[in-house]
Parts: C-alpha cells; structure tokens; sequence
C-alpha cells in the first residue's frame, strides 16, 4: 500500500507534464493561424516606408514596418492579440485605417496619386471600413458644393 501512493504520483506527474507539454505546443499552432499578412503595392511607392500600427486607447503601438521595393511591393506581418483597428502609415503621414481580425491574409494596391482610392481584399472589416470612407468623402463633397452655392 505504501509503494502504491509515490507510484501514484509519479504517474499523476508524468500525466500532467504532459498534458502541459500538449497545451503549449497546440497554443503555439494557434499564434501561428492568428498571424496576419498584409502585402500589396503603392503607385510609385519605390524605397517608401510603410508602419502599421494598432489604434489603442491612448496610443498607436507599433505593429511591423516594411520598405517598398523597387515595384512599390510592400509585406507586413504580425500577431495581434485581438481584432483591433490598425492605422497604416506613410512616409507623407498619410494613413489607411483597416479593422483587422486575427489570421487575415490581406492584399492592398494602393494607387500612386490618391491614398484613398485604394482597394482591399481579404479582410472584411476593412472593405467596410473602406466604403464608409469613401461615402463619408462623397457626403462632404457634396456639402460642400452645396454650401458654394449658397454663398
């Protein structure tokens, strides 16, 4: 009776140890299927810097950084912990706003002249994100012809 307690746990340990060492290796595949990829290509973007970073409360934290290549092609990756809003960014301070979920395999082609007009695939909050931009642009514009108008 007495041997039989330490053989007991010894088992119980050797059991968990191992379920520990299952968990982490199945939480390791489960940050690599939430890593997002962002590549795509800006119009005459060649040698441009490129930084997304994650809108949080009170900051932008920064995400990844990439330089276009000699074709405008540019590629970010990185894992972010949640679906988060993320600002990508230009040399010039100009930014996209995309809402980026976890594992999103997501394409940009951003024309060369207007940082607005660019079209995304991949990641479905971000083409929402992109329609109400452009009609916010389009409601403005229209005020604004209103207001000349009427002046």
């Amino acid at each position: 009776m007495n041997k039989i307690i330490p053989i007991s746990i010894l088992l119980l340990i050797l059991i968990t140890g191992g379920c520990r060492q299952s968990r982490s290796s199945s939480s390791e595949e489960k940050v690599e299927q939430q890593s997002v990829r962002i590549e795509g290509r800006i119009g005459d973007g060649h040698g441009q810097e490129l930084m997304i970073e994650e809108m949080a409360a009170r900051e932008y934290i920064p995400a990844d950084t990439a330089i276009c290549d000699e074709n405008g092609q540019f590629l970010l990756s990185f894992t972010p912990a949640q679906t988060s809003f993320y600002a990508l960014r230009t040399e010039s301070s100009s930014y996209i706003t995309l809402l980026i979920e976890p594992g999103e395999q997501i394409t940009l082609d951003i024309p060369p002249d207007d940082l607005a007009a660019y079209a995304v695939k991949g990641s479905p909050g971000s083409a929402l994100l992109r329609d109400l931009s452009l009609e916010h642009k389009r409601v403005l514009d229209e005020l604004g012809e209103i207001a000349r108008q009427n002046t």
